[in-house]
């Protein structure tokens, strides 16, 4: 008998362990996690301002959903290519990134901060200046954090 309390045992603990080990690695310690937020929204801001469409969709997830100004929600990733063709068909970005703050508690993180910069009509025109706030959340997907939902307001100053 003491054969099966072995047995027993043992796949006591393989079964424990395999109840609290992820489907996807973990993304590290929250230092760790927060640097790579902020590592993904730097980089979707030098490859919106490089007109790189496949990065920039490499940076959301497939249900991302923007909250743009004066606009109903944007949802999915499809919809987000087709906004984004357009203005990189039409203008030039030159944008930088401020992060303010990003926070992550396991594979859920967030992050706030500032983009400043222009968008100029390729097709001539008065460039338009950026000085919007934001609030992006991201989700770790096993091997990247992604982009899930995205809000920014241009910033206004108090009277």
């Amino acid at each position: 008998m003491s054969w099966m309390r072995v047995l027993l045992a043992a796949c006591l603990a393989a079964n424990l362990a395999a109840c609290s080990s992820p489907g996807h690695p973990l993304p590290g310690t929250p230092d760790h996690a927060k640097a790579a937020i902020v590592a993904t929204l730097e980089r979707l801001i030098v490859a919106d301002n490089a007109c790189d469409l496949e990065t920039v969709l490499s940076c959301y997830t497939e249900d991302v959903i923007w909250l743009p100004p004066g606009e109903p929600p944007v949802s999915g990733k499809t919809a987000i290519a087709a906004r984004y063709g357009k203005l990189f068909g039409s203008s030039r970005l030159e944008l930088d990134i401020e992060v303010a703050d990003a926070f992550a508690d396991g594979t859920v993180g967030s992050a706030w901060g500032f983009t400043r910069g222009s968008i100029t009509p390729v097709a001539g025109g008065d460039r338009t200046e950026v000085n919007d706030k934001f609030l992006a959340v991201l989700r770790w997907d096993g091997s990247a954090w992604r982009v899930a939902q995205l809000a920014w307001s241009p910033q206004a100053h108090a009277p």
